[in-house]
């Protein structure tokens, strides 16, 4: 009570520095930054956000967009091009006069590259940004280069999309606040016995809103979503404090009808309890948005969290002090109830309890069913109007040029101009891609870097990257997207992992190799065994130059002709001797026992022995990472297989009939400290597959297992 005695005695203080702390609150709210960045609460490991960082550092560019011009000659084009290069943020234009003279007619040009840039009477180009899709600087350069182009050009791509919603909502974000609290206070007004009630609601709830609003100052900023939906949210979760605060009041009135101070004094101590515990329900739904991955709800939830708080300490102290202020007037404007007596109604749902709580969970059933067949969409265009800018400029894009979505993929700028061309044409078989356009498709594989312009270097390429821009028919964020985005993932890790993947294949013949070498430079040897060591190097030299090609063409990166797959008759005894002799060094490190079995002892089988070496080698260094210190492994070779066993870990049942997909990997974090990438069995599956034979594994977890080939 004292508290509440307190807030009563001193009401018109408490007024004073509320109404002068709206002053701190305004400047706060225009200090506060507004990010329009949705990207930027994404986790910083996933492969969007590693994507913009590499083309931030690499390239200097984040965002990008397309500008469709329409009914404008070449010339007013190469002019209108300039001045846009000349906008800040705005990195690099990729026009087709990058890539040819506008002298040279269109239509000579190569049919990928004149269907890219031109449709009929429209062209397209892609301007990049030296800043982030949603920076600040990227949303100018975008408003800018609508001005310097007038009506003929529209700018698709996110960061319009970001631009045409800051407009949008700077514009309507006012509009609907005062929607929400006229049809709030019309409520208010009908449902309750005063007409001006409201106004005094409004009063205090608008307070603690600016109050909130202007605390985000603390926090440097917030994201525009935020800003959008803290108003509304923030009356619609807390309008219930000032309606139970006001009924109290009412209710205790009737005791002290001639002490309204004392009154509401107690209203103020009845309610606290009330109000207080169910703010705290309130609080801990919005902190649990913190936990998200996706951080726009840790903005989100702190920002609610904190309004809900201040709604309350306005709601005991701000609201009763204006109440009784305006107790006189009030008074003057009270009026019946126009909302019926509900009391018939709750005995009529009391009364039939049993009847309601079956038809609960009757409903609920169908409630279920729509919930998990509501479809969510992910489109921020689907939900703008279709008039703005941004919105037509999508239209022209996937109806004249096919491009209803676009994707930026990165690889290494090191891949050779035939494996980025395979890995373009691959991309093109990719379901709804209508192009993949790079750095070898605007010159052509056979120009010399040397005397290309920069102008086309530096837009596509770095030291270690390159991009490839790829069009889409299917719209942004549809489930047909996603799945093409994973297609389009799959075949760039392909290509960026296979060289170093192979490297992986080749790594123990090497170790051997060096393991020889080593023994010849620091261990004094007979002539005899210097010769055994000598001819052991030349010899798994001689395979390892054969097995590279072999694995290159293997893998599809080259054609080169030059590698034979020739089955020949194999001694069995003798390859198993030779594996052995191979894996030595790699036994030795975690002092492991190889068994070799070949029954029958003359068995022949016919293979080729360089793939088929490379294969058991694979199944060793596996079964040596599954396999603890002093255990064996047994290699075995009989009339039906041809089988490696360890005693180690085991594979998961889960993971069984996934380990031969390239890239997989049973145990990631293991394999990324080995620098595996997962490639192993998928190629020891092609190897068995190109000499007819079956690869079959079966393993127990904490027993072991067998990898087979079985011929």
């Amino acid at each position: 009570m004292k508290f509440s005695r307190a807030v009563v005695k001193y009401r018109i203080p408490i007024v004073i520095i509320s109404i002068l702390l709206l002053i701190p609150s305004v400047i706060g709210i225009v200090k506060t930054r507004i990010n329009y960045d949705i990207l930027s609460y994404l986790p910083g490991d996933i492969d969007t956000m590693e994507g913009q960082d590499i083309m931030l550092d690499e390239f200097g560019k984040g965002g990008f967009s397309f500008v469709i011009l329409e009914g404008m000659d070449d010339k007013d084009i190469v002019k209108l091009k300039e001045k846009i290069e000349q906008v800040d943020a705005v990195g690099d234009v990729l026009w087709y006069d990058t890539a040819a003279d506008i002298t040279i007619p269109k239509e000579l040009l190569p049919d990928d590259i004149y269907d890219v840039f031109n449709n009929e009477d429209s062209t397209m180009m892609a301007v990049f940004f030296n800043k982030s899709t949603s920076a600040d600087e990227s949303l100018d350069a975008v408003a800018e280069i609508r001005k310097i182009a007038g009506e003929q050009c529209f700018v698709s791509g996110m960061t319009a999309i970001v631009e045409d919603i800051k407009e949008l909502t700077n514009e309507e974000m006012p509009m609907y606040v005062v929607i929400a609290v006229i049809l709030t206070s019309i409520v208010l007004a009908v449902s309750m016995d005063s007409f001006l009630i409201p106004v005094i609601f409004m009063l205090s709830l608008g307070m603690s809103i600016l109050y909130n609003l202007g605390t985000n100052i603390f926090k440097g900023e917030i994201s525009f979503l935020t800003q959008a939906l803290t108003a509304v949210l923030q009356l619609a979760v807390t309008i219930d404090y000032s309606i139970f605060l006001w009924h109290s009041y009412k209710e205790q009135k009737t005791f002290y009808p001639n002490d309204n101070k004392e009154a509401m004094a107690v209203a103020i101590s009845k309610t606290v309890a009330s109000v207080v515990s169910s703010s705290l329900t309130t609080v801990a739904g919005f902190l649990a948005l913190c936990f998200m991955s996706y951080t726009l709800g840790m903005d989100m939830g702190i920002v609610m969290a904190k309004g809900v708080i201040l709604g309350v300490i306005c709601c005991i102290t701000v609201l009763p002090s204006l109440i009784l202020i305006c107790d006189k007037a009030l008074e003057k404007t009270m009026h019946k109830d126009f909302l019926p007596n509900m009391d018939g109604i709750s005995k009529f749902i009391v009364n039939h309890r049993a009847v309601f709580l079956i038809l609960f969970a009757v409903l609920l059933v169908p409630s279920i069913y729509g919930q998990i067949n509501t479809n969510v969409y992910y489109n921020l265009t689907d939900s703008l109007p279709h008039d703005l800018n941004s919105a037509i400029a999508n239209t022209k894009l996937s109806e004249e040029y096919n491009m209803a979505s676009t994707h930026i993929v990165m690889c290494r700028s090191d891949m050779s101009s035939k494996e980025v061309s395979k890995m373009t044409a691959e991309m093109e078989k990719v379901d709804g891609v209508s192009f993949a356009l790079g750095f070898d498709s605007l010159v052509g594989p056979m120009i010399p870097q040397e005397i290309i312009p920069e102008s086309i270097t530096n837009t596509l390429k770095s030291e270690n990257w390159q991009m490839i821009i790829v069009g889409s028919d299917y719209k942004p964020a549809s489930d047909e997207v996603n799945s093409q985005i994973e297609k389009l993932s799959s075949v760039n890790q392909a290509q960026r992992q296979l060289l170093g993947s192979l490297a992986h294949e080749l790594k123990t013949p090497m170790t051997a190799i060096i393991g020889y070498a080593d023994t010849l430079l620091t261990v004094r040897l007979s002539p005899k065994r210097q010769e055994i060591a000598l001819d052991y190097i030349r010899n798994e030299c001689r395979r390892l130059s054969r097995l590279s090609v072999k694995m290159l063409e293997l893998t599809g990166l080259y054609e080169t002709g030059e590698a034979e797959f020739v089955p020949v008759e194999v001694q069995m005894n003798q390859f198993l001797e030779d594996v052995k002799k191979l894996v030595t060094y790699r036994l030795q490190e975690k002092k492991i026992c190889l068994e070799i079995h070949c029954n029958p002892e003359e068995l022949r089988k016919t293979f080729d022995p360089d793939l088929m070496m490379s294969a058991v080698t694979n199944f060793i260094d596996n079964a040596v990472k599954a396999s603890d210190e002093n255990s064996k492994i047994v290699l075995e070779a009989t009339q039906n297989h041809l089988s490696v066993q360890d005693y180690g870990k085991g594979i998961p049942e889960e993971d069984l009939k996934r380990v031969t997909e390239a890239f997989y990997m049973v145990d990631k974090s293991r394999s990324r400290v080995k620098g595996s990438v997962g490639l192993g069995l998928a190629l020891c599956q092609k190897i068995a597959d190109i000499h007819g034979f079956q690869l079959e594994i079966t393993s127990h977890l904490g027993k072991g297992t067998i990898v087979s080939v079985l011929w």
